[in-house]
């Protein structure tokens, strides 16, 4: 199908044609916004297929996202990222983490929408660390991207907290800044590295992450003995849900160990590939 066509607006209620589309249709949206309306109604969005003013996706953007390397933090990301940028499929070299807030996902939407145009055969994929710990981002994955295929990286928590202390200090001595020492971020102590981003052994815990893709019942105690009890339910909740709309979706997660990407043996390294 033809791509929809995207527009923003700025605080001044101007919109900015960010795809071409009906020449008299846009400009009498122009003229309405000149006009001093402070709203332009939804179905006229809607009839366009096109962004809303307040940064809601109107139109069907499922096509244009088809994969998404989401996880974790310091688990060899941006080896992903950069291995599945090739002529058969392409990843921006910088962060797409917009789908993890409420805001700016017309700019993402926009970036897809052009690169899609001009490589209508190229492969659209993004890489957001942080967006398998994010609620918020599963959330907008299931509604806006719900054929979107996962790529996820895990390795030893240690291993794992240790690199990713060190990358944190590393940033705050470029900024001359303070950082707690690392027996003080044991357990849901993030919060400590304010003003910096949050570093804990918390994030660790991948598997209360996964719960969140939705591709185990959770139907078990000892499932459910995995999520964290101290969020007032939250997580049992959301995992149970995510678990619910996971046995009717046919998304896919590959879901590797970083010690994989070192492996040395030649089989073992093919089989990785071809299933990637």
């Amino acid at each position: 199908p033809p791509l929809p066509n995207i527009y923003t607006n700025n605080h001044n209620h101007n919109h900015n044609n960010a795809g071409g589309g009906s020449g008299s249709t846009f400009k009498s949206l122009l003229q309405m916004a000149q006009d001093g309306l402070n709203e332009v109604k939804e179905d006229a969005f809607d009839a366009l297929g096109i962004e809303s003013s307040q940064d809601h996706i109107i139109g069907n953007v499922s096509s244009y996202l088809d994969f998404a390397v989401v996880g974790f933090p310091k688990c060899g990301t941006s080896t992903m990222m950069h291995y599945l940028n090739t002529a058969e499929s392409w990843v921006p070299d910088v962060e797409m983490c917009q789908l993890n807030t409420h805001k700016n996902k017309v700019k993402l939407i926009q970036k897809l929408k052009k690169h899609g145009e001009r490589n209508p055969n190229q492969k659209r994929g993004i890489k957001c660390p942080a967006s398998a710990e994010s609620a918020l981002s599963h959330k907008h994955y299931r509604k806006y991207f719900p054929n979107t295929n996962f790529i996820t990286g895990v390795r030893h928590p240690v291993e794992w907290f240790e690199s990713f202390y060190n990358f944190r200090v590393n940033n705050v001595k470029l900024q001359k800044g303070d950082f707690p020492r690392p027996n003080e971020l044991i357990g849901q102590s993030c919060g400590k590295t304010r003003p910096h981003p949050p570093l804990c052994t918390h994030r660790a815990r991948f598997g209360f992450f996964l719960s969140f893709f939705g591709k185990t019942p959770m139907d078990t105690d000892e499932e459910l003995d995995l999520l964290d009890q101290t969020t007032g339910g939250f997580a049992r909740k959301f995992a149970m849900k995510q678990a619910k709309i996971g046995a009717a979706n046919g998304t896919k997660v590959f879901l590797y160990n970083m010690d994989q990407l070192a492996d040395q043996n030649s089989t073992r390294t093919e089989q990785f590939r071809e299933d990637l």
